[in-house]
């Protein structure tokens, strides 16, 4: 995944590159290219977009059926380098549900590091490819990951 704001599509389909579920992501991050600590915070942001659809935050990790209505298409996170230590994050770790322009749903795990030099956003995803079908444990779920070791 690029690093410096450029977008990068992710499918949630068999299909990472090229299926018709996708999320686009972009992260960016002045973190120093040096092995040390910086002394202070520094910028990072990433953002994730459903296009037509959107995200919803689920209420717990027990919480699997998603809801109809109440999704937004863009997630925002940035973290600037005017506040304290005690103000900033590096580690941003977040559950939605997803849901997609053609009526299909899932479930989306992120956690994205300002500091990686290697994969700044790791993804668990759940896909139901039933439209309409909200409950994200049964029927034809596909389940990827993307990001990790």
């Amino acid at each position: 995944m690029p690093m410096d704001g450029t977008p990068y599509v992710f499918c949630l389909d068999e299909d990472k590159q090229n299926g018709t579920h996708k999320i686009i992501f972009s992260f960016k991050s002045d973190y120093p290219t040096f092995k040390e600590m910086p002394d202070n915070p520094y910028n990072w942001q990433f953002s994730a977009t459903v296009p037509g659809g959107g995200f919803h935050k689920r209420k717990s990790h027990y919480d699997f059926i998603a809801p109809e209505t109440g999704y937004q298409e863009t997630l925002s996170y940035a973290y600037t380098s005017h506040v304290t230590w005690e103000q900033w994050k590096g580690l941003v770790q977040c559950n939605y549900f997803v849901k997609f322009s053609d009526g299909v749903y899932g479930r989306v795990k992120m956690t994205a590091t300002a500091g990686s030099s290697w994969t700044p956003i790791t993804l668990e995803t759940w896909l139901c490819k039933k439209p309409q079908a909200r409950d994200t444990t049964t029927g034809d779920i596909i389940s990827t990951n993307f990001g990790e070791d």
